[in-house]
């Protein structure tokens, strides 16, 4: 008897579920009755305003809630940006990229319509040239922003975490070394050490274009045979 008290004293409470729909509800106001619902504190930006009409036949956990409310923001053109202290702060999706948005890692990548910045290295592709690209696949005219810096050959990618973590599936397939291979070009009327010293040369003014050095040609000469090894 007393083990069957002791259980039900122990019993773990049932996680909380919420309801879903609003109709025709002021976007503050749905805003704020997420924020009590998640016991966040929200900061909403002078801009944020409107109406919402969204339906859910399911009740939702506090992850597929939290989830649920950035969806719905993101659908009518705003974003939630998750600040270092805990607070949340409702912007237009445009003003996203520029605001203190969250530095993703592998480790924690982000989730969803999280708006998150991701900073990767390439090794085999330059930056630069991948950039406009990737653009063209992120939502540049809301919260999506891609940029490089050449000095490192990285990209700077902002946005939400389910296209960032898409992205990033690209990159890595792009940026794959490849099919390096060797090459053996026989040479007849020129010296093979004087051909390898001239495309040294060149190289050295290719490096100065920031690419990534696997992308330069490395060149050894076979004075046996008079060929060059590229």
């Amino acid at each position: 008897m007393l083990l069957v008290f002791a259980a039900l004293l122990f019993k773990p409470a049932a996680a909380e579920e919420f309801s879903a729909s609003f109709k025709g509800t002021d976007i503050q106001e749905f805003i704020n009755t997420v924020s009590k619902n998640l016991n966040k504190t929200v900061i909403i930006d002078p801009s944020v305003r409107g109406t919402i009409t969204v339906r859910s036949y399911d009740m939702l956990n506090e992850e597929q809630y939290y989830q649920f409310f950035l969806s719905v923001l993101d659908v009518y053109g705003f974003a939630v940006i998750n600040m270092n202290n805990g607070v949340l702060k409702v912007v237009r999706s445009k003003d996203a990229k520029t605001a203190a948005v969250p530095v993703a890692s592998d480790a924690a990548p982000g989730i969803g319509d999280e708006v998150v910045t991701r900073v990767v290295p390439l090794t085999n592709v330059a930056a630069r040239d991948l950039a406009p690209l990737l653009r063209q696949l992120n939502d540049n005219a809301g919260a999506g922003s891609v940029v490089h810096y050449e000095p490192s050959n990285v990209l700077l990618m902002t946005g939400r975490a389910a296209v960032i973590k898409r992205l990033l599936t690209i990159v890595e397939r792009v940026d794959n070394a490849g099919d390096r291979s060797v090459v053996t070009v026989p040479l007849a009327w020129a010296s093979a050490a004087d051909v390898v010293k001239l495309v040294t040369e060149l190289n050295k003014d290719t490096s100065k274009s920031a690419l990534p050095g696997s992308m330069v040609a490395n060149v050894v000469a076979d004075e046996r045979t008079n060929a060059v090894l590229v």
